[in-house]
């Protein structure tokens, strides 16, 4: 008898064993098991056991991330030809990126005091051989610069447009934000010329370069193009399951199956863990409190704007990582002021942004150097095969007030599908 309590015992030890086992392997994100050869082949044939698919034990090899908290959502490129644009399309803006990007990390690496300078200006240097680029905010050039290795000026501005221009056998910086600003820089004119030459006319145009004055209560530097545009279509989920909210307690470092956490009536749960608080809730909501600003995970490496910025693009990079489908989270704004910084951040499917009516997908406060609240609206993003071809460009904008930009944009309206249109540039 006291033999069989003793195999008994045994038996019980490790079944409670293959349970903390079979809890852990629940907890994990599917990208860990997926990325992980030898545990997705192990796991794969006990998929309906574990109440999971075999594509989510399917072994992916993972892709290089994305390091910039944000990349030009508009490059357009003026050569000897004519005009060549990249926009609407992330293959497209990544490829050009690529291959014009470290031109403008020279031009800040080499760029002398900044300069005030006007609007008109700008405009004028846009007719010039050089290459704009657009941001979906307004960059502190320290950070653009840190994203392109590069070193820019201590007082260098921030700017959501960045422009290379020839002129006098020079190249000329352009920072435009709420100002406008002009460096000097070392970037060699030829050098910038050979790589703007590589580009092929397209018949995309600014609104000032346009001849039949269709365009011309138009902002002088909206882009637009000879054909008409068509996007693609795009769905959209809420991604929140019970395997994610503990996958999501444990990005964080909650730990998802101790007694401080609980889900009310509403479908919300919530963890609790000293006085640091996270929950997640039925519809996607995703909120973050750090209470006494002491949490040492919750840590920037510094208050500068760089490191500010990056430790909220790593925080929405890891609670992300499993649910943006087609989309990335692009900095929308930054904000700093004595003691404390704000970043919001929204999503961009295909090189367009997708706008909501309730405020920026993501939105992260800092006191000091700490993150003292996140907010997160999780959404699910898929490219479809059909296009949607918007109203042409010339009626969109004469329904527009005198001196707007134009640009595509996807509203996501909280259905299963997102509508594109014509915006109004902000």
């Amino acid at each position: 008898m006291k033999k069989l309590l003793e195999i008994g015992k045994d038996v019980l030890l490790v079944l409670l064993t293959l349970a903390v086992i079979v809890l852990t392997i629940l907890a994990l994100p599917a990208r860990t098991v997926q990325q992980t050869p030898w545990l997705a082949a192990m796991l794969k044939p006990f998929a309906s056991v574990l109440g999971m698919s075999e594509a989510e034990l399917t072994y992916t090899q993972a892709a290089e991330p994305v390091l910039n908290a944000a990349q030009p959502l508009t490059i357009t490129v003026k050569n000897s030809a004519g005009r060549c644009s990249y926009q609407y399309d992330f293959t497209a803006l990544d490829s050009a990126y690529e291959t014009l990007g470290g031109a403008l990390g020279q031009a800040l690496d080499t760029a002398g005091p900044a300069q005030s300078s006007t609007y008109a200006k700008l405009y004028a240097a846009m007719q010039q051989k050089g290459v704009l680029f657009c941001y979906p905010a307004e960059i502190p050039a320290a950070v653009l610069a840190a994203w392109l290795d590069a070193q820019p000026d201590a007082d260098a501005p921030a700017a959501d447009m960045c422009l290379l221009s020839v002129q006098d056998g020079a190249v000329r910086l352009y920072l435009a934000g709420e100002e406008c600003w002009v460096c000097e820089t070392k970037l060699p004119a030829d050098t910038l010329e050979q790589m703007l030459e590589s580009c092929k006319p397209d018949g995309s145009f600014l609104a000032s370069e346009d001849a039949t004055g269709r365009f011309k209560l138009l902002a002088p530097d909206t882009l637009l193009t000879a054909e008409a545009v068509s996007v693609p279509g795009v769905t959209a989920a809420n991604p929140v399951s019970t395997q994610l909210t503990t996958s999501l307690a444990g990005t964080l470092g909650f730990n998802p199956y101790g007694g401080a956490s609980y889900t009310d009536s509403g479908g919300t749960t919530r963890f609790t863990e000293g006085a640091s608080t996270l929950s997640v809730s039925a519809a996607g909501l995703l909120s973050l409190y750090n209470g006494q600003r002491t949490d040492a995970r919750f840590n920037a490496a510094s208050d500068s704007p760089s490191d500010l910025i990056e430790a909220a693009r790593t925080l929405l990079a890891g609670l992300t990582a499993d649910t943006l489908g087609d989309a990335r989270l692009y900095l929308r704004s930054f904000s700093q002021s004595d003691g404390g910084a704000v970043c919001s951040f929204d999503y961009v499917v295909s090189g367009i942004l997708v706008t909501r009516t309730d405020g920026p997908a993501a939105t992260v406060r800092f006191d000091g150097a700490q993150i003292a609240e996140a907010t997160l609206n999780l959404r699910t993003y898929r490219l479809t095969s059909a296009q949607t071809r918007l109203l042409p460009a010339a009626q969109a904008a004469a329904i527009l007030p005198e001196g707007s930009g134009i640009v595509v944009q996807y509203a996501d309206t909280g259905g299963q599908t997102l509508e594109a249109g014509w915006k109004t540039r902000q």
